[in-house]
């Protein structure tokens, strides 16, 4: 091979491995999410290495927003429902910390909706919520720490089943259900026919003040008809 062609041969080298990452392209994964090889398309969008094929994704807005490093990138992804994620089995909060996320198919996807706050630390993830609605997922976790929360309209306390929040106990009374510190509470001192209830016994007046309710096998049911009123003062119960 004469020297020209070595020459030549050299520089097509360099220049192949110099091109930049395209998207769709094969990569090496293995770096931290949205930092190691890589390049920007702008400041708010990066082609990172995900899960062994480079992908475009989007970079928080920043002073520094998306940045090269002698041909690697370094871009604080956002986390969002439907934007491309690390590989499988993966478990982030998004970037507004409202949403427990999971990585599914190459894409992020909604594992739990979180009212308050997502929370992502050496433990993992857990969710602090404050209201949510029956049937939404919930983990194993929640049921075993007898975590509760309140559904968004206030008007039942929810427990987990261990995948699923569901209606534990109505609160119609005048409080609804509220957190009070780190607790949940539940003013049943109003409730209907048939709603759910935890506690065995417990006493309440139907929304029309006519019925005294009683709960009995996990729901009130009536317990007895007042001529004129059920009295629900101060947690006593009475008939006029």
């Amino acid at each position: 091979m004469n020297l020209a062609r070595c020459l030549f041969v050299t520089s097509l080298v360099v220049a192949v491995g110099c091109s930049k990452p395209k998207e769709g392209g094969s990569c090496t994964p293995g770096a931290i999410f949205g930092h190691g090889k890589g390049t920007c398309v702008d400041k708010q969008n990066a082609i990172v290495c995900v899960d062994g094929t480079f992908k475009k994704v989007k970079c928080r807005k920043s002073a520094t927003g998306c940045m090269e490093v002698v041909g690697d990138v370094s871009c604080d992804v956002i986390k969002e429902v439907g934007e491309p994620c690390p590989g499988a089995k993966a478990n982030d909060c998004s970037s507004d910390g409202k949403k427990w996320l999971e990585c599914e198919g190459g894409a992020w996807k909604q594992h739990m909706a979180c009212s308050k706050l997502c929370v992502s630390n050496v433990e993992g993830i857990r969710c602090e919520n404050v209201a949510g609605s029956a049937g939404d997922p919930c983990t194993a976790e929640n049921k075993e720490k007898d975590q509760a929360e309140c559904s968004v309209d206030k008007l039942q306390l929810l427990l987990c089943d261990g995948t699923k929040w569901y209606a534990a106990a109505s609160c119609r009374g005048q409080n609804k259900c509220r957190a009070v510190g780190k607790q949940i509470e539940c003013d049943t001192s109003m409730a209907e026919l048939d709603d759910p209830c935890e506690e065995e016994g417990t006493l309440s007046c139907d929304t029309a003040k006519k019925t005294m309710l009683k709960c009995v096998g996990k729901k009130f049911v009536q317990e007895q008809a007042c001529k004129k009123r059920c009295n629900n003062a101060f947690n006593k119960f009475s008939c006029d």
